[in-house]
Parts: structure tokens; sequence; C-alpha cells
């Protein structure tokens, strides 16, 4: 089966926009939450590096000529480290979490933008037994990207909206999560090969009933517990890193002028629900990323009792049996919930797994590129 499944996008409910809380003013929930992200599987964060400074570094090894007699490079990459600990930047985290919410709230699909004339991408391919394609998907009206600042969708206005002209930062913030000891560090293995997504076959991406439309929003299945991750000889096409398993990283998610809808979702797209699991950092179809996303302290506050002269600001601490209480009763709502959206979600993001994943390879889509997701090896 293939490493992905995708979340529909449940056409009959559409997203709510309303013009956001501004920063000026203190409504809402305030607050902080201290996380633990746990690695169920290997993760790997790749350090942010050029190729001439991988070169530089021994970490881009020549390989082979292409048939023009090109050399082509196998990349090797080193982990995310801040003097010398491994770190998950906070957009990262901030991205997994903004996805979850997406899905689990049918928001608006921010990378189809309708005014802009680009649905999701146009994709033209010429290799062999595909010839001149080009495949667009496109939305139900509702559901484009959020364009006008006073009509922003629930997902927009917690996390950020941003357009040519206007912005609004969202109302929420995410630290970088630190590694804490104890973690381990593999030896160096080679990935399978992970080609670029392939919009162009419709089997795959394009909505079974509707040909003209997306599937919905793609995740990556976990893969077993036990499985290994999948390797192949070194090639152009893949990488080779060093990932971390049995790490815990710590990290602090800061939150102001929250709505109880809007707090709601935060706190589901954060910690989901019992055998439902995040994935996140490189190399997800291979096997890598699965993680568990928990906290030990949640603390709202007044924030405006600050900018009266108050010597301490107002707050309610929760942890322990109470603050399980607290987030299963905020999160009720979408545990409780069938749609179909939250189902696939569920299904995708099941904990422990029992997926038997085989992700067809870069020269299987020219040879199979009518087959349908039932047909893939």
């Amino acid at each position: 089966m293939n490493p992905y499944d995708f979340v529909p996008i449940v056409e009959d409910k559409q997203p709510q926009r309303s013009l956001p809380e501004g920063h000026d003013k203190f409504r809402g929930k305030c607050g902080f939450i201290e996380c633990t992200i746990t690695t169920l599987k290997p993760i790997f964060i790749p350090h942010p590096m050029d190729n001439n400074e991988r070169k530089k570094q021994g970490l881009r090894i020549e390989c082979r000529r292409n048939n023009k007699g090109k050399m082509q490079y196998h990349n090797k990459y080193i982990f995310n480290t801040v003097n010398g600990v491994p770190v998950i930047p906070g957009s990262s985290i901030k991205g997994v979490i903004r996805s979850v919410a997406e899905a689990a709230a049918n928001s608006c699909v921010t990378f189809f933008e309708k005014d802009k004339n680009r649905d999701y991408r146009s994709y033209t391919s010429k290799k062999a037994g595909y010839g001149n394609v080009t495949s667009k998907y496109t939305l139900t009206d509702g559901f484009y990207s959020c364009t006008d600042l006073s009509k922003l969708c629930i997902t927009c206005r917690l996390f950020g909206f941003q357009s040519s002209d206007k912005s609004f930062q969202g109302k929420v913030n995410i630290s970088d999560a630190r590694a804490i000891s104890g973690y381990n560090v593999l030896n160096c293995i080679t990935l399978t090969e992970l080609s670029s997504p392939k919009p162009h076959h419709d089997a795959f991406y394009a909505l079974s009933s509707d040909p003209g439309k997306i599937a919905g929003r793609k995740f990556y299945f976990h893969h077993k517990e036990d499985a290994d991750i999948l390797t192949s000889p070194a090639t152009p096409r893949n990488s080779s890193i060093r990932p971390i398993e049995n790490a815990d990283f710590n990290f602090k998610l800061t939150f102001t002028n929250l709505a109880e809808d809007e707090y709601a979702l935060l706190l589901y797209s954060l910690f989901l629900e019992d055998g439902v699991f995040h994935k996140i950092g490189y190399g997800k179809p291979a096997g890598l990323g699965s993680v568990q996303i928990e906290t030990s302290k949640l603390t709202l506050f007044v924030i405006e009792d600050r900018y009266k002269g108050f010597t301490s600001d107002e707050r309610e601490e929760m942890s322990g049996k109470v603050l399980r209480s607290h987030i299963e009763e905020q999160t009720k709502i979408y545990r409780e919930d069938k749609s179909i959206n939250l189902e696939a979600l569920r299904k995708i993001w099941k904990w422990p797994s029992d997926n038997n994943i085989q992700y067809p390879d870069f020269d299987w889509f020219p040879i199979n590129s009518m087959a349908s997701i039932l047909e893939t090896p």
C-alpha cells in the first residue's frame, strides 16, 4: 500500500469565516502549554545547509554520471542542532499542528489560491510513458484559501494568514523543541528513494467521484512499530542520514485571545486522542517521524493584569489528572465527531499501526501511469 492517504474535504460543511481578534486587545483565553515530543519511531530533522557547504563538509558525494556526462551526487544530511543539542524548529512543529487543525476543522485549503488561478499546481511531465500531461485540480467554492483579512477561517485565525498585501500573525507561538539527554543516535542509513509528489497521477491524487477535484489533505501512515526503516543502495535520488531514537524534546506553546472554539481546536490538534499520534520531520514515507505529543502543565492567565500595574497576574495552573480531564472536556467535540474527515485522520494516524507499506519507486510511475491506489504494489 502507499505510505499516505487523504483526509477528505467535507463539502457540505464549509468554513465559517470571521474577523480575528486583534493583538491590540486582550480577550478570550491566554496562556502557555509546556509540551514534550516523544519519539515512537526514529526521527530526523535535517540541518539547513546548501550544497556548497555540504560539499565542504564531505556530505555531498560523487555518485555517477548521467547519460550527458554530468556528475550526479548522493547527499548526506546531519541532524539539526543548536550548540550541539538536537533541535526541532518551532516552525516545523507549528506546520504539523496547523495541518491537523485544517483537517479536523475542515478549514480552507491554504495551497489553493483561487484568485491567483493556482488551484493545486499545474504539472507537465514529458517522462517516458506519460507524454505531455497537465493535471489541474479544483475545489468546491468556499474552501479556497482565505484572501480577506476580515473573513478568516478558524485555522487562519489561530495560526496566521498572509497574502501579497496583508497578513495576520496568528494567536499561537511555538518555541524550538530541544532534546533531553539520553537519546540514541543511529548509525548512518541510506533511505529508500523518496521521489517528489506526483499530483499528475490522477488515480492517487484525484477524488474518485470527481477526477477534477483533489482527493483531500495528504497525511502519511505510521509504519508498524517493529518495522525497519525502508532503505536502499545509494543513488543520486536518495540520501543518507543519522536519525535519533528514544528521544524526548521539550517545547513551549503560548497563545493569546483564543475564543472557545479556537482553544478546543488547538488542544485537539496538539494532543489528538487515544491511539492517534503525529508524524513529523524527514523520511515519513520510509517509516520515520512517528511521535507522541504530551503536556505536563497548562497555564491560563489574565494577561491584561500585567498592563494595569498589578504585581502578579491572576492565573490557573493545571497538571496531572486535572489537566487530563480539562483537555478531554475541551476536545470532546472532536473526539466524539464521526465525520469522514476525522475518521480518515484516525485511520491514517492510528498507533500502533498494522500497515504493510511498500512505496512505489521512481521507475514504477511511468510503467503504471493509469494504475489506481488499489493496484499499487
